[in-house]
């Protein structure tokens, strides 16, 4: 019970955390491209200056004008994201001097007080003009900050440091925008690809081989990723340097990496997100939005060449049995693999698979017997990367035989007809899964089934296979799940002779008995009562609700939380479960 409550919290964590990777990742997108950076720094320099225009007049100085970045037509007239504490300070005493401001720091004086001379103006007393009377808060503001300050480089010293405390409360404005957004796009992520908190914990619960694979996909995530808790940190600041005044945040190619990433991390796994509904061929057949790609894919890295090289994952399992999977062929390969130029295999987790073996060769034929083609054995991982020229030899195991029927011979007893037979094999196995083969057409069958004319069916055994059930169609489609369709049912033999002109009642079940209880978290409910809907809607709602908030707590938060999980259940059984095994 521990280590599946354990399981259960890591598969939960780490679809929070592939979730929260792929919001932050959208929210950086949407604030690069409305450079939200640049406009909160813009509104701040204009309330710390208390005027609109004086932070225009700012912008206009060459030296922060240095700062913008071009846009589409290449000039520079977007302003900066970042601007350096020093940069600003020369930035306000260059505006000053231009415009006759005295910031020696001294109290301002009354005109009055000050003698008439034949020379002009006293020089502790700045010229009158309309840009002092315009700026007159300002003005006072700057010289009550900047009051006893001997010269200069003492002036500049206190408008960096005004500036830098200033940035903290201006971060704050940005953090807070960056939180509520994160809200909505979390919610609509969620509602997106159907991360309902409350029926994914269910099927985490009550599939052990998701949870497996799962907590592998965990696993080798934390190995392979271990910055992963930095990812977020840029979003939350506004002030983080950066050269030449850009952007402080993500680059959006670093958020679409991200974004491929966490779906590259979501196809090692097949968890039940996106929405599905039942097509138009009967309620077995669901049509599902959106898909994440679960395939195996083999990428180069570094300087391509010309060679091609056809790869195969074996999955060994628990039993001593082992399945075969490829070739997974990829052309203009590197003509020399090193540690610069390399091939990068990753594969989605088999449940029940302890270890995988990559193997490699030249061509498309199935490796079979003994060879020099192994790239990796024994791996515990889901990735692994080929640079070696070498292989290791190799000796293949038992292979699992096939879950499913091959093709069934099908043959007419008798006269022919014109009449075409459409037969199903539901095979079904201890675990109580239930497997559905088919259509098998059966042309030029008897017009009328009879003892002397009928059709025969013979198929190859499955194994772990309890019994067999035979259908009958009329045409392609899928029976629903309660037709008249049945010609035999629970039959041991794997030879039928169909003389039925009747067929018997038939109640296809889901493919598994633990799901009975559990149906397909992506499914939309349909044909439901009024107060049934109204329940299911309440509590996706509230379970999509549920995800919404996990999401906004941020990626930083989960990795750290995961690593936490994990390192605990890498430590060892639990005492209670210790005594329960003796």
């Amino acid at each position: 019970m521990y280590t599946t409550m354990l399981e259960l919290a890591i598969s939960m964590v780490f679809l929070f955390l592939m979730l929260s990777a792929a919001s932050s990742a959208i929210q950086e997108i949407i604030a690069n491209m409305c450079r939200w950076r640049a406009k909160t720094l813009e509104d701040g320099i204009a309330s710390l200056l208390r005027s609109k225009k004086l932070k225009d007049e700012l912008y206009n100085l060459p030296l922060l004008q240095g700062l913008c970045s071009p846009d589409a037509s290449g000039k520079k007239s977007q302003p900066p994201s970042y601007i350096a504490s020093s940069t600003f300070a020369l930035a306000v005493l260059n505006w000053a001097e231009k415009n006759g401001i005295k910031l020696d720091g001294a109290p301002p004086e009354r005109e009055s007080d000050v003698p008439p001379s034949p020379g002009g103006p006293s020089p502790l007393v700045s010229t009158p003009s309309s840009a002092t009377d315009e700026y007159k808060d300002t003005k006072k503001l700057l010289q009550s900050l900047l009051r006893g300050a001997a010269d200069v480089e003492a002036q500049r010293k206190r408008l960096e440091d005004w500036f830098d405390n200033s940035m903290d409360r201006i971060s704050g404005w940005y953090k807070r925008k960056s939180h509520a957004f994160l809200w909505i796009i979390g919610g609509a992520l969620c509602l997106l690809v159907n991360a309902d908190t409350i029926s994914l914990s269910k099927a985490f619960w009550n599939d052990q081989a998701l949870r497996a694979a799962t907590v592998t996909a965990a696993t080798e995530h934390l190995k392979n990723a271990p910055n992963e808790r930095r990812t977020t940190q840029s979003a939350n600041s506004t002030t983080q340097p950066s050269s030449g005044g850009t952007a402080a945040g993500t680059s959006n190619n670093t958020a679409f990496k991200r974004l491929n990433d966490v779906r590259a991390e979501l196809s090692k796994v097949n968890i039940p997100l996106g929405w599905c509904w039942n097509g138009n061929e009967g309620e077995l057949k669901k049509e599902c939005f959106p898909i994440f790609n679960d395939s195996v894919r083999v990428t180069a890295k570094g300087k391509s060449g010309t060679k091609t090289y056809a790869y195969w994952i074996v999955s060994n399992y628990a039993d001593g049995k082992s399945s075969l999977a490829g070739p997974f062929t990829l052309d203009s390969a590197p003509n020399k693999l090193n540690t610069e130029n390399r091939v990068v295999i990753t594969w989605p987790a088999e449940g029940d698979a302890k270890s995988y073996d990559v193997l490699r060769s030249l061509t498309s034929k199935r490796p079979e017997g003994k060879c020099n083609c192994a790239v990796a054995t024994a791996v515990s991982g889901l990735t692994v990367e080929d640079k070696s020229e070498s292989l290791h030899p190799y000796q293949f195991a038992t292979w699992m035989e096939e879950q499913t029927p091959a093709k069934p011979q099908i043959s007419v007893a008798g006269k022919s007809g014109a009449k075409t037979y459409y037969y199903w094999i539901a095979t079904n196995t201890e675990s109580g899964e239930i497997d559905l083969d088919g259509p098998y057409p059966a042309p030029n069958s008897p017009d009328t089934l009879s003892n002397n004319n009928y059709v025969v069916l013979t198929w190859q055994a499955v194994k772990g296979a309890k019994s067999y059930d035979v259908l009958r169609t009329s045409d392609t489609k899928l029976p629903t799940a309660n037709c008249t369709c049945a010609v035999v049912t629970a039959v041991s033999k794997t030879e039928i002779s169909d003389k039925s002109v009747t067929l018997q009642p038939y109640q296809l079940t889901v493919a598994r008995a633990q799901d009975a209880a559990l149906p397909d978290p992506r499914l939309i409910i349909s044909g439901a009562t009024c107060p049934e809907t109204l329940a299911w809607v309440w509590w996706k709602l509230v379970g999509l609700a549920l995800t919404a908030l996990a999401i906004s707590q941020g990626a930083p938060f989960w990795f750290d939380l995961l690593q936490k999980a994990v390192n605990l259940r890498l430590a060892g059984v639990a005492p209670d479960e210790k005594k329960e095994k003796k």
